[in-house]
């Protein structure tokens, strides 16, 4: 799959990242920010959870745990729909080094979504 340009920040282009889930996988590869914050993600015509949810570590490799609101102290959730663009809010982003995306359910195949990120 080629990058394409997603979104933008201050008239700069920030090209999607190409993301995989694995066959039978929830969980993605690991993704470095970059001092960027996460603000969308576009979800393949063929996938299939309904819900995503974000890990985050301060190492690729190391132990990655659950992105909460500050707020109300829950795991930040978004409901997704398959073919579409999720808008994310990237306030909730900032300052993590690395991400992982968390589908509700197991993907039947393969999938890659392509992750938008902005200038923090």
């Amino acid at each position: 799959m080629s990058q394409k340009v997603y979104s933008g920040y201050l008239g700069q282009s920030i090209q999607g990242i190409p993301v995989n889930i694995a066959n039978g996988a929830t969980e993605s590869d690991v993704i470095p920010l970059n001092g960027m914050g996460l603000c969308g993600i576009v979800l393949p015509a063929a996938f299939t959870s309904t819900a995503l949810t974000f890990e985050a570590c301060d190492t690729a490799s190391g132990t990655y745990v659950p992105v909460k609101s500050t707020t109300s102290g829950s795991a930040i959730s978004y409901t997704v729909a398959q073919g579409t663009y999720a808008a994310i809010d990237p306030k909730d982003f900032v300052g993590i080094q690395f991400l992982k995306i968390k589908a509700g359910t197991a993907e039947g195949a393969a999938r890659v979504l392509l992750v938008s990120l902005k200038g923090a």
